[in-house]
């Protein structure tokens, strides 16, 4: 099976629907085919994001590609597989797109209770897209953060820790 190049989120989204097909088919697909997807979907991951968040460090109106790359990144990548295998070198470049400062602070939710805004847990897509909406007039960095730290909940929960401390 030949894989295209991914070079544009519309050929990230692609290439993850085929993979995910891929994924529904075990005992047909061939490891080599998905390891090969797995470090085409890696590369692109890591030269988009460092790309995209340079261009935002020189403009903050680039923030909004920012955002909607982490946003199509965490809707589409079939993440239980894609971090059990690969997306190690991922890791420390999404870890880096966090900002630090109190009008960033991730909320998941509206409500005031502080046990319920500390706790950590996969959220989806919809989920996702649904507090980014419902919090208009925060900061676009403290979206960033909430799509960032839904990502690196999914790597942590998913990879392989051992490889991710060497």
């Amino acid at each position: 099976m030949e894989i295209a190049k991914v070079t544009t989120n519309e050929e990230f989204i692609k290439v993850t629907e085929t993979y995910k097909g891929l994924l529904q088919d075990p005992a047909t697909t061939k490891s080599s085919t998905l390891k090969e997807i797995r470090n085409k979907l890696e590369t692109f991951i890591n030269k988009q994001l460092v790309k995209v968040n340079k261009a935002a460090t020189k403009d903050q109106a680039k923030l909004s590609d920012l955002l909607e790359l982490l946003i199509i990144i965490d809707t589409h990548l079939p993440f239980e597989d894609f971090f059990k295998h690969a997306g190690l070198e991922i890791f420390p470049i999404v870890f880096k797109l966090t900002f630090y400062n109190n009008d960033h602070s991730v909320v998941n939710s509206d409500e005031s209770d502080s046990h319920y805004l500390h706790a950590v847990r996969i959220m989806n897509p919809q989920e996702i897209k649904e507090i980014i909406e419902r919090q208009a007039k925060r900061p676009i960095e403290g979206k960033i953060n909430l799509v960032v730290n839904n990502l690196l909940t999914k790597m942590l929960y998913h990879c392989d820790r051992q490889k991710l401390l060497i």
